[in-house]
């Protein structure tokens, strides 16, 4: 029940999130680069929430590790994005740490989102230590089939191009959002 499958589109739009997004305190956004991850994360946190980097997530992290406390801004109950926290399986001891951080803002019903990192398998890891009831995760996939074709054509229209020209890039491999906008882009160029 916390999980959800979907393309980002399905999240940014003007829908209503489900309530599982909007209930649990903690998300966890998953998917291959390129797929939507931080756009979701910031529709789902507000534009204000607070982003931490990697880099400065293991700054925060050797700073609890020394003083035994954390960041301000990691534990105030403004929305948090955590954006790739990265080989958690390499660094046990951070990822412990990571947990009980995201368990006290769930806990104090704080809303934070954890974008996975671009590597990937951290996020299972991350999972372990942690209630399914105060998270939800989000797995992001690109279209296929005629929403590949919608998206083509979206952004034909927002370029100021022929939409007939979605056709020629429907069928792209690997497909990706970027790779679309590059052809179409091309296309354009050429035309």
């Amino acid at each position: 029940p916390g999980w959800i499958v979907g393309t980002s589109s399905e999240f940014l739009g003007r829908r209503p999130l489900p309530r599982v997004l909007r209930d649990r305190p903690l998300v966890l956004v998953m998917g291959p680069q390129g797929v939507g991850k931080s756009s979701v994360a910031r529709r789902l946190m507000g534009e204000d929430a607070h982003r931490v980097t990697d880099a400065e997530l293991r700054r925060a992290v050797n700073e609890h590790v020394l003083h035994d406390a954390w960041p301000d801004e990691l534990v105030a109950p403004t929305p948090l994005i955590i954006d790739g926290p990265a080989f958690l399986h390499l660094r046990p001891g951070f990822g412990r740490r990571l947990r009980a951080l995201l368990v006290r803002r769930a806990a104090a019903g704080h809303r934070t989102a954890v974008i996975e990192a671009k590597e990937g398998a951290t996020m299972g890891r991350l999972m372990e230590g942690i209630d399914p009831d105060l998270r939800a995760s989000v797995l992001l996939r690109f279209p296929v089939g005629r929403g590949r074709r919608r998206f083509a054509v979206r952004v034909c229209e927002e370029m100021g191009i022929d939409p007939r020209l979605a056709r020629k890039v429907a069928g792209i491999e690997p497909w990706t959002y970027d790779r679309v906008r590059e052809a179409l882009a091309e296309l354009a160029r050429s035309d």
